[in-house]
C-alpha cells in the first residue's frame, strides 16, 4: 500500500457510485419505453373484444345465433335464412 492508495479510494467510490447511478437511469429510460408499447396493445386487444362483442349482440337484435367457434371467429346464423357470418375476434 502505497501513500496515495489512501487517497484515491474515495475517488473509486465516487466513481462505482456514478456508474451505478448511471446503470439505474439507463434501466429507468428502458422501462419507461416499454410500458407504454405493453399498454397499447392491451388497449387494442380490449377494443378489438369490443367491437366483436357489439357486432355479435347487433347481429342477434336481427334474429342471428351463436351457431360455433371457429379458428377465424364466431359463426352467427339466421335460422330463418339460414345466412351465416363469421364475427372475427382477432
Amino acid at each position: 500500500m502505497t501513500a496515495l492508495t489512501p487517497a484515491l479510494e474515495p475517488v473509486t467510490q465516487w466513481l462505482r457510485h456514478r456508474v451505478a447511478i448511471a446503470f439505474l437511469l439507463l434501466a429507468a429510460v428502458v422501462a419507461a419505453a416499454v410500458a407504454p408499447t405493453a399498454n397499447d396493445q392491451a388497449a387494442n386487444a380490449s377494443a378489438q373484444r369490443q367491437s366483436a362483442n357489439r357486432q355479435i349482440h347487433r347481429l342477434q337484435q336481427k334474429g342471428y345465433v351463436a351457431a360455433a367457434c371457429t379458428r377465424k371467429g364466431t359463426l352467427m346464423v339466421d335460422p330463418k335464412t339460414h345466412q351465416h357470418v363469421t364475427v372475427k375476434l382477432t
